[in-house]
Formats: structure tokens, C-alpha cells, sequence
């Protein structure tokens, strides 16, 4: 089944993207992630939705087991077992930062 419109704008919407940042990621031309947004464009190619789909997944598996659910709410975390004593660990890498892909301000 195909990605609608508003599943694709939605999809974009929970990564935090806009069209730039998907033609940016995935090499194609802004114009065209452009028609896929509108209803009277092409319609979403299927790899599309996949791709998209994928990246929300990774998303969410890295919020959900990544990012402790402390430091989503400025909370810092602290290991019950770690004795005060011992220095705090590292803050924990978030996902933007693992990939080589960082999407650049919007030129629009």
C-alpha cells in the first residue's frame, strides 16, 4: 500500500525533518520530494516509504533504549548501584550525533 501525503508530511514531521533534509539524505532531487508532498504530485515511490518508515523505526528503538528516559526530561540519571564516590559517566551519544548525515539549515 502507498504512503499518502500526509503519512509521508507526518513521517517527515517525527524525525524532525522538512523536504530539504530527506532530498539531502537521500539524493534526490528537492523538486521531487516536493511533488510527493502534494496531492496533485507523484504519488510517494514505495522505497520512499520504506526508507522513512525505517528511519522512524531506528528513532524509536534509539529513544527507547539509547536515551534513558531521565535525560529526555532534562533529569539527570543516576545508576543505583554507581557509590557517590565514583565520578558521573559520559553523557550518552544521541542519535543525530552517531550519523554521518546532520541535516544543514533550511536555504529556503
Amino acid at each position: 500500500m502507498r504512503m499518502t501525503v500526509e503519512e509521508f508530511k507526518a513521517g517527515l514531521a517525527a524525525l524532525g525533518w522538512n523536504m530539504s533534509d530527506f532530498s539531502r539524505a537521500t539524493g534526490v532531487g528537492r523538486s521531487t520530494v516536493s511533488r510527493w508532498s502534494t496531492t496533485q504530485g507523484e504519488p510517494v515511490p514505495m522505497w520512499a516509504s520504506h526508507y522513512l518508515g525505517l528511519l522512524i523505526e531506528i528513532k524509536r528503538l534509539h529513544d527507547a533504549y539509547v536515551v534513558h528516559p531521565a535525560s529526555r526530561k532534562g533529569d539527570e540519571y543516576k545508576d543505583p548501584s554507581t557509590p557517590e564516590s565514583e565520578p558521573p559517566r559520559p553523557p550518552v551519544v544521541r542519535l543525530g550525533a552517531a550519523l554521518a548525515f546532520k541535516p544543514e539549515p533550511n536555504e529556503d
